[in-house]
């Protein structure tokens, strides 16, 4: 068996059900690029249309419950009969996308429950058009203006749909709206324009925080999705075969592991000066750039992967002072969209201080470390969006594209890549038990056995990390049930599938072919990715 280093072929009428699934596609990802919801996380990013505003008023997800169950109606009738493989897998990715909306508006119920929630829906796109570097054209300042337009709307929704907010949850939104009016008025006057005008909505998201505070004694606690609704996400949105049980176990055994690992490397570390902070800003983006570089001349070199020559590079850059004020809506991290593929992603980076955030705290030690996760998003995702089946360059679930990410940082620790940097080892096994962990908080958290508060304990604490991004990890994943064990799920998943590729193939294996088929089809679950290689249908 020989690992094929492309997906399926271009569309083609005359294979048995690719038509109605590629036309069914076209209307789905129309509609969705429309009506999913703005999220924190940084993978299921959309290029929205022009004058875009989310809608998740009592209208709009009825609206949204309409069309989703017409267009699931039309995904059940789709004959699949002589269909191959390729098509099955895209008919399945579709299912998934229509079973996501379910997810969000029938089980998860974030515009009635979730203040967070519309706290992104009314900020978060205004923080996601501040990413990209400038210039500031005018097309681009026409839809800054609307999107701050439209925030006082978005605070009236959401005072009228939360019917059923419950206390945490508004807990996490009030922390994200903190003096929040006076950091909407600086970014906005920080940027390089004139003539937008922040206050209308600085004074909706204040006077939103103000309610919910007065409203927050009434509210009722956080309640968990359940154990029956979080193993139907898994099977129908996530295509994930594996049991809750499985993923535990897993995750149990892969701390003991971590916390074995990190042990030996402190002690191989003990008595190495610990890198000293960069000088500057400017001084640790110099540094990046350089390690960016050697991650690209290390795959290379190490026959791991071959990346694309037109592929931009991941770089940092100062944190602009429009994006300083509103840090914690999302990942500063610009990863592109289709229509900017081939330019340089972008992260933007803190000044250098001894008391930053974990993750920033990490790449200032080793910006390798950074490279060699964030910046696999870029290129993975870059690389996925020339896809030549379209369903596949538009579909994303975090488990794929985290699990890849996840799996790159140990290859290239198991490649030798931080042979000559005992601190960075360190960090890549705290990396591995706070990715373990996140699969205990997820599952605890989404079946009700463990509260926020233990959550932000035990990152805390087990890691451990700062108490800023344990509370913050937590609520977010409090919200967003499933997302949290995607890492340490999607990676375990990678390695299996390699490990029978390798038995499959006789003991040996092309890992550039393999590895560069994986990045390629990065946005698709890593089961269906096993049904095309291995043949091996998911019993989902």
């Amino acid at each position: 068996m020989t690992v094929p280093v492309v997906g399926p072929a271009v569309p083609d009428p005359a294979r048995p059900g690719w038509d109605a699934v590629q036309a069914l596609a076209v209307d789905v990802w129309a509609w969705r690029r429309v009506q999913a919801p703005r999220s924190r996380d940084d993978i299921p990013r959309q290029e929205r249309p022009a004058g875009w505003a989310p809608d998740f008023s009592a209208a709009g997800v009825a609206a949204a419950r309409a069309r989703r169950q017409e267009l699931h109606d039309r995904w059940t009738v789709v004959d699949l009969a002589g269909a191959d493989t390729a098509t099955r897998v895209d008919h399945a990715l579709l299912g998934s996308v229509l079973a996501r909306v379910r997810w969000e508006l029938d089980v998860l119920r974030s515009p009635e429950r979730d203040p967070s929630f519309w706290v992104d829906q009314a900020l978060g796109p205004v923080f996601d058009a501040l990413l990209q570097p400038p210039p500031f054209g005018p097309e681009r300042v026409a839809r800054l203006a609307h999107l701050l337009a439209v925030v006082p709307d978005q605070v009236a929704t959401a005072r009228a749909q939360l019917t059923g907010a419950q206390a945490e949850l508004a807990q996490v939104a009030l922390g994200m709206l903190e003096d929040v009016g006076t950091r909407l008025r600086t970014a906005i006057g920080a940027l390089p324009v004139d003539g937008l005008d922040a206050g209308p909505a600085a004074d909706a998201l204040d006077a939103f925080a103000g309610w919910l505070a007065d409203e927050l004694p009434g509210m009722a606690p956080f309640e968990p999705v359940g154990r029956a609704a979080f193993e139907d996400f898994l099977r129908q949105v996530a295509l994930a075969p594996e049991s809750v049980d499985w993923m535990v176990t897993v995750a149990e055994a892969e701390f003991a592991r971590a916390v074995t690992m990190e042990a030996v490397a402190t002690a191989a570390a003990a008595g190495v000066p610990e890198p000293a902070l960069p000088a500057d800003v400017a001084a640790h983006c110099a540094d990046e750039a350089a390690a960016e570089a050697q991650v690209r001349r290390w795959y290379d070199e190490k026959g791991l992967l071959t990346v694309p020559a037109w592929t931009g590079r991941y770089l940092f850059a100062p944190r602009p002072p429009w994006l300083a004020p509103l840090v914690g809506m999302g990942v500063t991290d610009d990863l592109l969209g289709p229509s900017r593929l081939g330019q340089d992603p972008v992260s933007y980076a803190p000044d250098p201080a001894p008391d930053l955030p974990f993750f920033y705290r990490a790449n200032m030690l080793d910006p390798r470390l950074g490279v060699a996760h964030e910046g696999v998003h870029a290129l993975q995702l870059t690389w996925s969006a020339t896809h030549p089946d379209p369903v596949r360059r538009q579909y994303y679930d975090s488990q794929p594209n985290e699990g890849i990410a996840f799996y790159d940082e140990e290859m290239l620790l198991d490649s030798g890549l931080w042979a000559d940097a005992p601190h960075s080892r360190v960090v890549v096994a705290r990396f591995l038990r706070l990715r373990a962990l996140r699969v205990l908080l997820d599952v605890g958290l989404a079946t009700g056995s463990m509260s926020i508060a233990e959550a932000t304990a035990m990152l805390a604490q087990r890691v451990p990390v700062d108490e800023e991004t344990a509370h913050e990890e937590a609520s977010f994943f409090a919200g967003t049930p499933g997302q949290a064990l995607t890492y340490l799920v999607g990676k375990v998943q990678i390695q299996r599938l390699l490990a029978d590729v390798v038995a499959a193939q006789g003991g040996t294996v092309d890992l550039r072919a393999f590895h560069g088929r994986l990045w390629l089809e990065g946005n698709v679950p890593v089961a269906l990715q096993r049904w095309e290689l291995l043949g091996v249908e998911p019993q989902l």
